[in-house]
């Protein structure tokens, strides 16, 4: 014992004289001091000494000193082996004493290169400096046991809330001082980020620096090392994928409040750009022995545009015009992010349009906020209109078929529209696409007959003329028959002349031509013909642009006279004859017509429907019958599909024929069901029937569903049309085979 102690005033002279006999104070030192249990003196041990003798004067003595003898009160600690620190106890330190312990400011520490002392519960549990935290630590031996017994009085083992915020405060104003090693504050953050404090305080650490972050692996993340971030600029790792700029070390787990917005849709649109404008980097792989696109870079931006569909606000139009080129899966291809429109049913829309990848059509939300626009009648219009007076290559003229086919689908917007605009853009023979007003339909005009020049509508769209705003030829020219220099055959009716032959012919026949209503040719009764050397002037706006004077026909409706070339074939002359009133009756019903009326005895309905003893005869009337009925109304949808104002009737006519023809087979293979009409037996029938085409037994449910939903729609759809009138077709087809066995 030092002699300071043996000094103190409160030691009673009967203990100081027995002490100073005891040990000669000039010998005594800090480890004499374990004499004192010999002394025995009160059976006093040093566990009371401290608490009686030593803590009451901890003022008096140095600093030094009152460090040994609390060091050597720890020894008297007892430790129970596999325990925690609730379980540590010692017979000789009574609970009042521990308590006296903790709240004495008894315990040594550190600060500012200055020693003080303060309370247990006011320093921090060693164990901290392990994550590298500038803490108040006891001043003593850091031993396993110590710790458990600073434990057990109470030391800070646990941040406190203010102690979390103000510990990530530091780390972040260290962040750019650089007077603390990044690894080192990286690892302070990885351990206060364990606290499930964090989410009462989560609102103060927003804009702090103290998430620590790491180099995204995906091609197109933002180039960054190892460092700490503010949490709005990281992402969760659930949605790495969504917005990988940067990502959470995986060591990390932030607890985010249930009310914080883990999806940020403005950055996940920048990585979506990022992404994109980094397409150079993009790996390729081998599928299948094709090089394409690294399947998974895709499905990260199908993710992410999974997302940007559901945003409501809009997007940064900076990072929009980034935007140049957008992938086509399953490819090394790309696709120009200009002009480009929502997915459709063409392959390829050049170079009118560029079209968004069939995998990304889905979001339409999301891509119409960015720039990718919907084909309607103003797009398609504005378009071509950009590509008045180019000319056109043969990519560029698919594409055109197929903008006027859906242009014309949408009927009454495009009815609406050419109402009020005008002129239109219009595809011509000569590949270039000029104003309506300048285009124009050469029906009965042979253009090497005129020394002018004019644009000619394309055959692809010739059926539109009339909704495209343009024009027959034929009603801006004037033509005459030149006198001077036709020479007409003689008409003596003893000569076989082709005049003579039809003036003839059209006597014979005019009860069949009273029959056939609906093509209206009654006035060809009317007309006179006459054949020869014909010749005729062509004016246009009154003047002559005749470049060749020969024609094959001329109708002279004043006089109502038909002029054919003498050397024309008797099929020209038909077509001639049939349509010289205006009738425009197609080809294929022109020979058709022609059959019955050359024909001695022409054929009647009623001609079909006689009675025989034989009853296969008898069913072959029949089948006979329905057959012509569906011919005659296939030719007269044919006639009608050409006008789009009798669409519906052209639809109509194609049902009828093939209703009359699915009879006509049913009739023939189940005679004892003369008039019997079952979809059922249909279908096994022509499943039977082995040099039909595959798609044949489909027929009768496509018929099924044409009658009951495509003709009561107001508005016919053309392709579906088009479908059915193939159907009907194929249907006239198979039962004159069967007629003809």
């Amino acid at each position: 014992m030092t002699q300071d102690v043996l000094d103190l005033k409160f030691i009673d002279s009967e203990l100081t004289d027995i002490i100073n006999k005891t040990i000669c104070p000039l010998t005594l030192d800090f480890f004499t001091l374990d004499s004192l249990e010999e002394i025995n003196i009160f059976d006093l041990n040093y566990v009371d000494f401290y608490f009686q003798y030593l803590l009451p004067n901890f003022d008096i003595l140095s600093a030094e000193k009152n460090i040994f003898f609390l060091n050597k009160l720890l020894e008297y600690f007892t430790i129970e082996k596999n325990s925690d620190y609730k379980s540590i106890s010692h017979p000789l330190i009574s609970g009042e004493g521990i308590n006296t312990l903790k709240g004495s400011k008894v315990f040594p520490f550190v600060k500012n290169g200055v020693q003080e002392f303060t309370l247990i519960s006011k320093l921090f549990d060693p164990t901290f400096k392990k994550h590298y935290f500038e803490l108040n630590y006891p001043d003593l031996e850091h031993s396993k046991e110590n710790i458990e017994i600073f434990r057990y009085l109470g030391i800070r083992s646990k941040f406190k809330k203010n102690d979390i915020v103000n510990q990530f405060k530091k780390i972040s104003s260290d962040v750019f001082t650089e007077k603390t090693p990044l690894e080192i504050l990286i690892e302070r953050a990885r351990f206060l980020w364990k606290s499930e404090k964090c989410v009462k305080v989560f609102n103060e650490l927003l804009q702090l620096n103290i998430v620590p972050v790491m180099q995204s692996n995906i091609i197109g993340s933002r180039k960054i090392s190892l460092g700490l971030m503010p949490i709005t600029q990281v992402c969760h790792h659930q949605y790495e994928d969504l917005y990988f700029s940067v990502k959470l070390l995986q060591d990390v787990d932030i607890p985010y409040p249930a009310e914080y917005n883990l999806i940020d849709y403005e950055k996940i649109f920048e990585n979506f750009v990022n992404l994109l404008t980094n397409i150079r980097d993009w790996k390729l792989i081998q599928v299948n022995g094709n090089l394409v696109t690294d399947p998974k870079i895709i499905q990260m931006l199908i993710s992410m545009c999974g997302y940007l569909d559901n945003y409501t606000g809009n997007f940064s139009s900076e990072l929009v015009e980034r935007i140049q080129r957008i992938p086509v899966s399953n490819s090394t291809s790309f696709i120009e992010f200009t002009d480009i429109v929502m997915g459709t049913n063409a392959n390829n829309l050049k170079p009118f349009f560029n079209i968004l990848p069939s995998s990304f059509s889905t979001f339409r939300n999301f891509f119409s906020k960015i720039g990718v626009i919907e084909l309607n009648v103003n797009i398609i219009v504005m378009r071509l209109n950009r590509f008045l007076h180019n000319e056109i290559d043969t990519e560029g003229i698919r594409s055109l078929n197929y903008l006027y086919e859906l242009l014309f689908s949408f009927t009454r917007e495009f009815e609406t529209y050419k109402n009020e605009h005008s002129p239109l853009p219009v595809f011509t023979t000569k590949g270039f696409i000029k104003p309506s007003d300048q285009v124009y339909s050469f029906s009965g005009v042979s253009e090497t007959r005129l020394k002018k020049s004019f644009y000619q509508i394309h055959h692809s769209i010739q059926e539109y003329a009339n909704e495209l705003g343009v024009q027959e030829l034929s009603l801006e020219l004037r033509e005459e028959l030149d006198n001077d220099l036709t020479n007409l055959e003689n008409e003596n009716p003893i000569i076989n002349s082709l005049a003579n032959f039809f003036n003839t012919l059209i006597k014979e026949n005019q009860e069949f031509i009273s029959r056939v209503k609906s093509l209206r040719l009654n006035n060809i009764l009317n007309i006179t013909v006459k054949s020869g050397d014909i010749r005729t002037k062509i004016f246009y706006k009154g003047e002559d642009i005749t470049k060749d004077s020969k024609t094959e026909c001329f109708y002279d409706q004043s006089n109502s006279t038909l002029y054919l070339d003498r050397e024309i074939t008797k099929n020209e002359a038909f077509n001639y004859l049939f349509n010289s009133t205006g009738s425009n009756v197609i080809f294929s019903i022109v020979s058709n017509l022609q059959k019955e009326f050359v024909s001695q005895q022409p054929t009647t309905d009623d001609n079909l429907l006689y009675q025989s003893d034989d009853s296969y005869e008898n069913e072959k009337n029949q089948c006979r019958y329905h057959n012509t009925i569906a011919l005659r109304n296939f030719q007269l949808a044919e006639t009608l599909l050409n006008n789009q104002t009798f669409i519906r009737e052209a639809s109509y006519h194609y049902y009828v024929s093939t209703e009359m023809s699915m009879k006509s087979l049913l009739v023939f293979n189940y005679n004892n069901i003369p008039y019997g009409f079952s979809i059922t037996r249909l279908r096994g029938l022509l499943s039977r029937i082995s040099f039909t085409p595959e798609t044949i037994p489909q027929i009768p449910d496509l018929y099924n569903n044409y009658r009951h939903t495509h003709l009561k729609n107001q508005e016919i759809n053309r392709d579906e049309l088009l479908q059915f009138r193939s159907i009907s077709s194929q249907l006239l087809d198979t039962s004159n085979q069967k007629l003809n066995e």
